[in-house]
């Protein structure tokens, strides 16, 4: 847990002094791109060869279905609300 967020904090203190400013957005983003992409591949090897996972995946299934619709909407709702006192700041 701690290594992952001083890996988010070391990123972000790296783009605030532009340690690598040569590089340009494009190439940060398919870093990005296949950073997720690998990170995605080994949840799924995980979860492929816990056999536990795999014998239960149809309960499982629609669990995971409710707590990402709530995840997803809950996420959806606090931006609705965060961009709405945003706006409101700028139009003052």
């Amino acid at each position: 847990m701690w290594s992952i967020l001083g890996a988010l904090i070391l990123g972000m203190l790296v783009g605030w002094f532009k340690l690598f400013s040569y590089i340009s957005k494009e190439s940060i983003d398919k870093i990005i791109v296949t950073g997720l992409i690998l990170m995605l591949f080994a949840m799924g090897l995980g979860i492929g060869s816990n056999p536990d996972i795999v014998n239960n995946l149809s309960t499982l299934g629609v669990k995971a279905f409710f707590i990402s619709f709530a995840s997803i909407a809950g996420s959806v709702f606090v931006l609705w609300i965060l961009q709405g006192k945003i706006l409101e700041g700028e139009k003052k």
